[in-house]
């Protein structure tokens, strides 16, 4: 088994085993300190409680509870209580992401950078036959993006999308090297 972590996950996948280790000098387990964490998403409330490992505490959601969890992002927070004693030992936010082992239809695969650019690229297209930047109808007005906006927002999507494929080993090296022996 890996090593456990001693920091609450930034994310994890709905449907996988998490663990992580938590040590407080002032509030060893072994004291009979437990340390529980309630995490919040759209007025649901989920709580961990940790189980005692030495001084440490050690929180483990199974595959199973993990798997029930909505995609999103839920803000916690830590506490350790003991009797009519609690205190905040942390809080943060822990994204779930959809598990793919368990998507059915309608999982956007797609990373923001290129929906936004598939998006500017669409209305850059649209402009082509239909150029109108602002108009006026019965006292209401719409303005559109420029052009020159359009063109802007399209070159700062398209370093996105190749920093998130340079990230994820998507896109092809750009230099080759090559050595003459």
């Amino acid at each position: 088994m890996a090593d456990i972590p001693s920091r609450e996950p930034l994310s994890f996948r709905a449907g996988d085993t998490v663990r992580w280790v938590k040590f407080f000098s002032a509030y060893p387990a072994s004291a009979g300190n437990v340390l529980k964490y309630y995490l919040v998403k759209s007025g649901k409330q989920i709580v961990l409680t940790a189980e005692p490992s030495g001084d440490s505490h050690l929180v483990t959601i199974a595959a199973a509870a993990s798997g029930v969890f909505e995609a999103g992002r839920y803000f916690y927070q830590a506490r350790i209580e003991n009797g009519d004693d609690v205190f905040t030992v942390g809080e943060g936010i822990i994204e779930v992401k959809d598990s793919l082992a368990a998507a059915t239809d309608g999982l956007e695969w797609r990373a923001h950078c290129e929906q936004a650019l598939e998006n500017i690229e669409a209305v850059l297209l649209g402009k082509a036959t239909a150029d109108n930047y602002s108009y006026s109808i019965a006292g209401r007005s719409l303005s559109k993006y420029s052009w020159t906006e359009l063109r802007e927002m399209r070159g700062y999507y398209r370093n996105e999308l190749r920093a998130f494929n340079r990230k994820y080993g998507l896109a092809r090296p750009s230099k080759i090297g090559v050595q003459f022996s």
